[in-house]
């Protein structure tokens, strides 16, 4: 467009005029075609080459996952300035990998893989030059270009490469200049330019594929709009996507952004706070394409599943806060920038003036303070990410309650006089709080010496105070703990830092660009095989679907699995064999409409699809008949006075998965409890599914239960103690997935510090081969809810029903106060009992729980006599606490004495001492009848068996038997 505006320059006629709208309209209507994803639609024109890389885990920064890609050539003959999520894709897939500078690292792995060569490593570990950064490159020439790619480095595990790549990021502004591009990441991406335009080929074009993440993709950017700018690259060989990239340039310096740099294509979270850096009006060059968009957010957590990723357990709960966002970068900006002798930083001259404060401090001594918040800054990174604060132990300081409570009052003191405008009178206390945090820092050092100076904690102390403190609270100093609530505005940002970076992550990016590009699908398919006949080998139909696979010529299809369910033994006459076949796609979605047939015939049931390792794999099975089949017949057992089916008669060989149940009744009930059928099962445990037939055979209904009451044990500790995991009945057909406890401001936490109101969320689930939940319509007719009840110790509580994870949600409110004990059982009645031989009077014993005394019976587990466990005839129990009656058959059998009875539960025990008294004053033998008489007698009974064995055996062998 340009070119043509010169060329109506020169010529003054009216047609160059009309040349020059028609060019505007054309640019106009590509800039709106920018939104639409152009490799959707190019999708089914192009053959593709895929394969399996490693991505690394920027989630939890230690795991490698498993995907798999798809690429084209042809990617690099479309429009730079369109918009292609594929490309883009592959883009963070790269971004991903090439997180280190081995040659047989990841990175190059995948490079390799896309058939790029000449691969190099580039500014890694030059520690001495700050003005470079990490990137590779690799060329791939073709027969029309040569495409030479360029990934910048955002993570690293070497420290001094975080230092100085955290470091870039806070140069904003230069010596002499405070407007413009970001100093510090322009001058990375010059060096990476004159690195890179020799690498082209000779003879054909050379287009640029360059990409970046985070500060990588703030390079990215700049590197982009730089070749073009400086190096005279055509626009039309730049292909430059960047993904959360940091602004990069004064927006006032680029008014023709998306048509003069509309290749450069910026894929941005609105839910990322690093998109919204650095501020004063700053933008990047090139078009935003907004990423976390409904669709993307839809299936984010499907996406990370299929990608292995760990954050997928963390996307179904998480919340973004972009508001708060907000609320920090305005505060930061300009939160006081009308008033004079403020700490904002209202434009971005003011981020890297000197400033000096001058003022006497609460010692006295009169203060000069240096500093420039740029520096501060870059002081910052490197205490931060140098490794200067690893190992050490912050809860030393934690525990300090006295030097906390005086550094927060210190800040606190400060913030007051600076929201009041007293700006003079605020600066001693914000000294004197940095003076005490380096203080505090450096004695939790070996050397005791901490990098950061004085004047940079003062510093941002002035600037962060009035974000991160709030003087809004009335609250009694006196209350231990209490002058923590000033700081509360900062633990908000603590609570929201990963909802704030949860997009930030190559995991999540990944996601939810594979929402945008999917991956083209599988083609139907349909092969031919030799009919299978009595003889046949059990390998030959199988080698013959692998041959005919290999024959489609689909890049990344093989067969993962191909075997008669009748093993490895030759086909036989009068039988029903199943074909079962799984294919294993690489970088192909398998859609579920997908047409497998064999021999013209579809299997014999929907084939079933799956993902893992970043490959697709789809299931099917098809029914042979060899010769005329014999019949077998399948007779069934309901069991529990239930009308059982009547038998049904199905071919020898078949499997009853293709067959359809007979009718029974779906549940009966049996006193309190509600049955539900469940399955059919062989004498083997085998369910229906799975069962091949192959002879005459009897199934048995299997029943699980109704869930429609759940009993969750809680033990609450006394005031300081330890919260201990809630805990169920034996045979509970549910379980607990997760819980968490907190405390009355719903803060996470494991332990009763202190007096109050606590919290507790426990999720459960329904054993699966035990139990279903009882559901039932809501009341708004627009899903299910739970409709039993819920009892934590006995009493019922709240829930809600998570129909989506079929999770039961349990809320629970306690209160722990200085009469809280901790959960014990005791001897409420028959303790120091005593019994006297032959009275015929039983013992009774009451054993009670101090806090959920309605559930002492479920939990009880056994009575023990001085440790010994006790027959169970000759005792019972029964509910209303855990009621223990003693026989008096038993007590006969003790010696005369004081013997200590131990009722043993699930999760504790208690004593009661019943002492055994002599009849008429004497301990005399007890007579050889009755029940009494047969406990005796077992010892005795033992020695004369035992006594005529060896008798027996003796004589056996005298007489030569």
């Amino acid at each position: 467009m340009h070119t043509i505006m010169r060329l109506s320059e020169r010529t003054g006629n009216t047609a160059g005029s009309q040349l020059i709208k028609m060019f505007s309209l054309l640019t106009a209507v590509l800039i709106i075609l920018n939104a639409v994803p152009a490799a959707v639609s190019a999708k089914d024109i192009y053959s593709y080459s895929v394969g399996l890389y490693r991505a690394f885990s920027s989630f939890t920064r230690e795991d490698y996952l498993t995907d798999s890609f798809y690429y084209t050539d042809s990617w690099f003959n479309i429009d730079s300035y369109m918009r292609n999520d594929a490309l883009a894709l592959l883009s963070m897939q790269l971004c991903a990998s090439a997180i280190s500078d081995e040659e047989d690292g990841t990175g190059a792995e995948l490079l390799k893989a896309l058939g790029f060569g000449d691969i190099r490593f580039t500014g890694f570990r030059t520690y001495d030059d700050p003005d470079d950064c990490a990137y590779i490159s690799a060329v791939k020439t073709m027969e029309d270009c040569t495409v030479v790619a360029v990934v910048i480095q955002s993570f690293s595990f070497d420290r001094q490469v975080k230092v100085k790549g955290w470091t870039q990021n806070f140069i904003i502004n230069g010596d002499d200049a405070d407007d413009g591009e970001h100093y510090a990441l322009a001058k990375a991406a010059d060096k990476v330019i004159n690195g890179i335009v020799s690498l082209g080929g000779s003879g054909t074009a050379t287009k640029y594929w360059i990409t970046g993440q985070s500060r990588g993709g703030g390079l990215a950017n700049l590197i982009a709009a730089k070749l073009s700018a400086k190096k005279g690259i055509p626009c039309s060989d730049i292909y430059a996507y960047t993904f959360e990239a940091p602004a990069t340039v004064a927006e006032d310096e680029v008014p023709d952004n998306a048509s003069r740099y509309g290749f450069i294509h910026n894929y941005l979270c609105s839910s990322d706070i690093v998109t919204l850096l650095p501020m004063w009006g700053m933008t990047r060059y090139g078009v935003d394409h907004k990423l976390d968009t409904d669709e993307t957010e839809e299936r984010l957590c499907e996406e990370l599943t299929r990608l292995g990723s760990a954050a997928a357990e963390t996307a179904e709960y998480i919340s973004y806060c972009e508001e708060l966002m907000h609320q920090l970068i305005d505060a930061l900006e300009s939160r006081v920038s009308a008033k004079p002798d403020c700490s904002g930083i209202p434009d971005r001259a003011d981020y890297s003036k000197v400033r000096t404060d001058e003022f006497t401090d609460i010692g006295g001594t009169g203060r000069t303070v240096t500093y420039c918040y740029q520096d501060t800054f870059a002081s910052l990174m490197k205490l931060i990410f140098s490794g200067e604060l690893e190992g050490i132990d912050v809860t030393a300081l934690l525990e300090d309650a006295d030097t906390l409570y005086y550094l927060v009052n210190m800040l606190k003191t400060a913030v007051v006089y600076e929201n009041d405008g007293m700006f003079n009178e605020s600066k001693p206390y914000y000294w004197e709080a940095a003076c005490g945090v380096r203080t505090a820092l450096s004695s939790l050092l070996q050397d005791g010496s901490l990098s950061m100076s004085e004047n940079d904690i003062y510093a941002l102390l002035r600037l962060a105070g009035p974000v991160i403190v709030s003087t809004d609270y009335e609250i009694d100093e006196s209350e231990k703990g209490s002058w923590l609530l000033y700081l509360l505005p900062l633990m908000d940002i603590v609570e929201a830092k990963d909802r704030m970076t949860f997009s930030h992550h190559f995991d999540t990016l990944i996601a939810r660009l594979k929402t945008l590009a999917p991956q083209p699908d599988l083609e139907n398919i349909d092969i031919s095989i030799d009919a299978p006949a009595e003889g046949d080998s059990a390998g030959k139909a199988p080698k013959q679907v692998s041959d005919e696979i290999a024959k489609l010529g689909i890049d990344g299809l093989t067969v993962e699995d191909a075997s008669w369910n009748s093993g490895e033994g030759p086909l036989k006459d009068g039988a029903v064999y199943y074909l079962t076949v799984t294919l294993k796609a690489i970088g192909r979605l398998i859609p579920d409409d997908l047409s497998f047939l064999i021999n013209g015939k579809a299997p014999s049931k929907t084939p079933e699809t799956s993902y893992e390792s970043g490959s697709g794999s789809v299931t099917a099975t098809w029914a042979f008949t060899v010769g005329t089949p014999e019949t077998r017949t399948v007779s069934f057992s309901a069991g529990n006075g239930i009308t059982a089916p009547e038998p049904i008669t199905v071919k020898k060989g078949e499997m009853l998965r293709y067959t359809a149940r007979p009718d029974i009744t779906d549940r009966f009930t049996d006193s309190d409890t509600t049955w539900l059928f469940r399955d059919w099962k062989d004498g083997s445990g085998v369910f229906w599914d799975d069962i091949c037939v192959t002879k005459d055979i009897t199934l048995t209904a299997e029943w699980i239960k109704l869930i429609d009451d759940m009993q969750i044990i809680f033990r609450t500790p006394s005031v300081g103690g330890r919260f201990t995991e809630p805990f169920l009945l034996d045979g509970a057909p549910y379980r607990i997935h997760e819980y968490h406890i907190s405390d009355e401001d719903y803060y996470d936490t494991d332990t009763a510090g202190k007096p109050g109101e606590y919290h507790m969320t426990v999720f459960m689930e329904a054993d699966p081969e035990k139990g279903v939940f009882a559901l039932a319509p809501n009341e708004w007719g627009d899903g299910l809810e739970y409709a039993g009840t819920v009892h934590v110790n006995g009493v019922s509580t709240s829930f809600y029903y998570e129909s989506d994870l079929d999770l039961v949600c349990v809320f629970i409110d306690f209160t722990i106060d200085e009469s809280t004990g901790e959960a014990r059982y005791y001897a409420a009645s028959g303790d120091s009992r005593t019994y006297t031989k032959r009275s015929g009077e039983d013992v009774v014993i009451v054993f009670r729980n101090t806090q959920y005394d309605s559930v002492t019976f479920d939990l009880f587990r056994r009575i023990e006599a001085d440790g010994q466990p006790v027959d169970p005839d000759a005792y019972t129990a029964e509910r209303g606490s855990a009621v223990i009656t003693v026989s008096s058959e038993y007590l006969d059998t003790l010696p005369a004495g004081a013997h200590t009875f131990t009722a043993v539960f699930k999760d504790g025990s208690a004593d009661a001492v019943i002492t055994v008294a002599a009849a008429d004053g004497a301990d005399r033998p007890i007579p050889n009848t009755g029940v009494a008489g047969l406990y005796a007698l077992i010892p005795a009974a033992s020695l004369l068996a035992l006594g005529s064995m060896a008798l027996i055996a003796v004589f056996r062998r005298r007489c030569g038997d």
